[in-house]
């Protein structure tokens, strides 16, 4: 390592599950591809393996693209909270700081993330953890990869597609599973957790559209993604549902927070498995609020015209229950933020 290297680093956000990490290494390709700074994925937090373990290496590798295993040291850092602490993981360093207040994802944004849109930073490492600052380099990137008019799907898509794989034990799995499915397929997940809206999921939307779905095209096999075995167990009694084989938590307990789950790592390779499978499929259909699903279309060859949002179909009354517990949400962290102040 000389020192005109520069990195770009993509830590493990705050219990972040796996559709979020997919998202936010979205970011971090798109900011190292526009910047020429080499891309080092930091998923060494213990969610999915040992804290230390290099989950991300024992499913994915990167490919095109300028990147390291290994953490660079003793080099100037942006955000400058992570100097001197850059082996921390992301939630030691929320604890680090702020050991008494309730998390802010937007203050974290400032303060443990770059400003995604500058692409001038002069420090030799920048850090990223989050995905929502991707559109603050749409008009570099449209500009960078020669597709004036591409969307954000089409861009993640593209960065995704080109530049993330599969380490050949993972890809043999998924090969073997694959090969259970007939296509054409359609490919559903359905995510019911007690995390953010996923309680108010309405699985009747689901078969609704699973029926009118089958009217319109003859389909071979429909594929689904779960976190939830209730879930699953009811829509098997009423379609030919095509499932893989892994472990599952308590009804409505989040799969990737479970301190049950018997392996970490064997858990991050079926949920890696599910989200290749449903990228095979020609038609997905998730909700909103699963960013698995959503990580899932971005790397499959569907169009936009055949990926599904829930809360796009009719009578589907989870979006307002959504949008009523954001809102309470933002108001108490609001009324947080007031109270530290007057502190």
């Amino acid at each position: 390592m000389t020192s005109r290297e520069r990195y770009v680093v993509l830590k493990g956000s705050n219990a972040a599950g796996l559709g979020d990490r997919l998202l936010a290494l979205c970011s971090a390709l798109a900011y190292a591809k526009l910047t020429g700074r080499t891309l080092v994925i930091d998923w060494r937090d213990g969610l999915y393996g040992q804290v230390g373990q290099d989950a991300f290496s024992s499913a994915l590798r990167l490919v095109n693209v300028k990147h390291s295993v290994e953490i660079p040291k003793g080099i100037t850092i942006a955000p400058p909270l992570w100097r001197d602490k850059l082996d921390f993981t992301f939630s030691e360093l929320v604890s680090h700081y702020e050991p008494q207040h309730p998390w802010d994802r937007n203050a974290a944004h400032t303060l443990y993330s770059i400003d995604q849109g500058n692409l001038d930073y002069q420090e030799d490492i920048v850090v990223i953890w989050d995905y929502e600052q991707f559109d603050k380099m749409v008009p570099a990137l449209r500009k960078h990869l020669r597709r004036p008019c591409a969307t954000i799907y089409e861009l993640r898509n593209q960065l995704l597609r080109e530049h993330l794989r599969p380490t050949p034990p993972l890809q043999n799995r998924i090969d073997r599973a694959i090969h259970e499915i007939q296509t054409p397929a359609i490919g559903l997940h359905v995510r019911a957790t007690q995390e953010g809206m996923s309680r108010y999921v309405d699985v009747a939307i689901f078969e609704h559209f699973l029926e009118a779905l089958s009217q319109r095209r003859a389909y071979a096999s429909i594929f689904l993604a779960s976190d939830n075995i209730e879930i699953v167990e009811r829509l098997q009694q009423n379609f030919s549902v095509t499932t893989t084989q892994k472990w599952y938590p308590a009804a409505w307990e989040p799969m990737h927070l479970s301190d049950k789950r018997p392996d970490k790592t064997e858990n991050l390779l079926e949920a890696m498995t599910d989200i290749y499978l449903l990228a095979s499929c020609q038609t997905i259909l998730y909700s909103l609020c699963s960013s698995f699903g959503h990580a899932a279309s971005l790397l499959s060859e569907c169009s936009e015209d055949e990926v599904y949002l829930l809360e796009n179909l009719p009578y589907c009354r989870t979006w307002k229950a959504y949008r009523q517990r954001k809102l309470k949400n933002r108001l108490r962290r609001y009324l947080n933020r007031l109270l530290r102040r007057a502190n």
